[in-house]
């Protein structure tokens, strides 16, 4: 049975974890240039919460940056970028949509490029959202995360240039038999969001 804790052949689900330089140079010109200060996030100052917050802006409207450029501010590991991601991804609504569709929202407004463990941040930010959208689901965040992985990797398995047979609804299924912490997905869901992403690309490749 295969394992989806990683979305792209390396870096696990529990890379998101590991920690980054707290606040590298880079990040404090960023700071600065926004408006924020220029000591340490422990407590997260309310000048840096501000900052935080017209970055985020920014990034969403795609003012003064490309598609290829938000990437790397949703996907490190220090406070203020958990301060942006925040503000970032409270622009997505994703209350009552299916998996697949919440990440046609989500990916439409920017490149997911970047190594494989920060395409995984960022992919752990948009689970964490989704849970916070759907609170009343009872499927957990690490759930959610494990099948946004798979669907990732059913769109490049189904509209990739690799040259073969394309994954089948059922092994679809198969794949994610007991990954819905210890119990399956429910198969209607996982049926729909198959169809769904074999009719439309989720993001072009």
């Amino acid at each position: 049975m295969a394992s989806y804790l990683m979305c792209w052949g390396g870096g696990a689900l529990e890379d998101r974890y590991l920690d980054a330089s707290p606040y590298p140079a880079v990040y404090r010109r960023e700071r600065l240039e926004v408006g924020g200060s220029d000591d340490g996030l422990a407590n997260g100052t309310k000048a840096d919460l501000q900052a935080a917050r017209r970055l985020a802006k920014r990034l969403y409207n795609l003012e003064g940056f490309r598609k290829s450029d938000v990437a790397r501010h949703l996907s490190k590991n220090n406070q203020f970028s958990q301060m942006v991601v925040e503000e970032y991804l409270s622009n997505f609504d994703f209350t009552g949509t299916t998996i697949d569709h919440a990440l046609r929202l989500f990916l439409r407004k920017f490149a997911l490029i970047g190594e494989t463990q920060e395409r995984e941040r960022v992919l752990a930010h948009f689970s964490k959202r989704y849970r916070e959208c759907n609170s009343q689901s009872e499927t957990t965040e690490d759930s959610i995360h494990t099948l946004t992985c798979a669907v990732m990797l059913l769109n490049t398995d189904l509209h990739g240039n690799n040259v073969g047979k394309r994954m089948s609804c059922s092994q679809f299924i198969s794949n994610l038999e007991g990954l819905n912490d210890g119990h399956d997905f429910p198969k209607d869901l996982l049926k729909v969001t198959h169809t769904h992403t074999h009719t439309l690309v989720l993001v072009a490749l």
